[in-house]
């Protein structure tokens, strides 16, 4: 099911042989939002996934970027990495991080900011990433900013 687990904590070290890099993308300005999105997209469609899955994990690629520009410290990187049978989008910052990066992916981080219950759209972009992938967590970077990881099940071929 999609968006089934929330902070499920991976134990993936992606960088130091934990998986195999599809795509790293730096994101430091507005046009990276959709070539992050096109990118994922792309890669997703290659690995198999149906064309509204592909979709959906381009778009949540894409809110990574976003929220990176947004609320990360205005810089980072969005990788697509093959780990044991999952594509994970891994997404660094360097901002100023949120007390509990949790909040990010169930909506309280930015209806508490409003001061408000309401959402827009797909929701808040954490909890729409949390609902187009099969699973998300993310963790305090040490020196600042958050790390986070979403998780696809490759399809079955």
């Amino acid at each position: 099911m999609v968006g089934a687990d929330l902070g499920v904590n991976f134990g993936v070290d992606l960088a130091v042989g934990g998986g195999r890099a599809l795509v790293e993308l730096r994101i430091d300005r507005p046009t990276d939002v959709a070539t992050t999105g096109a990118n994922a997209m792309h890669a997703a469609r290659r690995l198999g996934f149906a064309s509204l899955d592909a979709r959906r994990i381009g778009i949540a690629a894409a809110e990574l970027a976003s929220n990176i520009l947004n609320h990360g410290g205005g810089e980072g990187s969005v990788g697509l990495w093959l780990h044991d049978g999952d594509l994970i989008i891994e997404a660094l910052d360097r901002g100023p991080g949120v007390p509990d990066p949790r909040m990010i992916f169930d909506g309280r981080a930015q209806r508490e900011a409003r001061g408000d219950h309401g959402g827009h759209g797909l929701g808040e972009g954490g909890a729409s990433v949390r609902r187009l992938m099969d699973a998300v967590d993310a963790t305090h970077r040490e020196g600042g900013g958050l790390r986070v990881l979403a998780r696809r099940k490759l399809p079955l071929r």
